[in-house]
């Protein structure tokens, strides 16, 4: 009797990256993991761009700056996430509208973008006091109001990275 195994597949070093590159499941689903065009951006940076199995692509990943995701598409689903809207954050004067001028998500929404016009599945907004601590949270299409004790602050602040959390699995995996 054998006991299941998860394989991994690595980037052999060639190109002075040994990156996570495939994970063969059990059951014989492979994912594999692209870092987008050779010697473009995400490439260099090591960041994973998209997610496919097979010729099916799962997620796609659109960053700002080094680490942070701005954009998640699942087109399977047709649904995205995204920090960036449409105009300019008065507060920043860029079009990334989901963050405040500390990188701290304010306006977090995903969205069902087909068939056209798009719509909100989830559209939760943040609001913080003077030193970073989350005061609430609102979300716009369920219509709920929440505020949160220095202690639920904390730890939802510790929970807060979902945007990243599928790239930061990737990129944790050991084999």
């Amino acid at each position: 009797m054998t006991s299941p195994t998860v394989r991994y597949q690595y980037a052999n070093g060639a190109s002075n990256s040994t990156r996570l590159t495939g994970v063969t499941y059990p059951d014989g689903r492979a994912v594999s993991y692209g870092y987008g065009s050779s010697g473009g951006v995400d490439d260099a940076a090591g960041r994973v761009a998209s997610i496919a199995s097979g010729s099916q692509a799962l997620a796609n990943y659109e960053y700002l700056g080094m680490g942070t995701v701005a954009r998640v598409d699942y087109p399977e689903p047709d649904i995205e996430n995204v920090l960036a809207g449409c105009g300019t954050n008065p507060d920043t004067g860029d079009i990334y509208t989901g963050l405040d001028r500390f990188g701290r998500i304010i306006d977090c929404y995903w969205r069902k973008y087909s068939p056209s016009p798009t719509t909100d599945i989830e559209r939760v907004q943040y609001t913080y006091d003077r030193v970073g601590n989350r005061l609430t949270r609102q979300n716009l299409v369920a219509a709920t109001t929440s505020n949160n004790s220095p202690e639920a602050t904390a730890t939802i602040m510790k929970l807060a990275p979902m945007i990243a959390s599928s790239v930061q699995r990737a990129r944790s995996i050991k084999p």
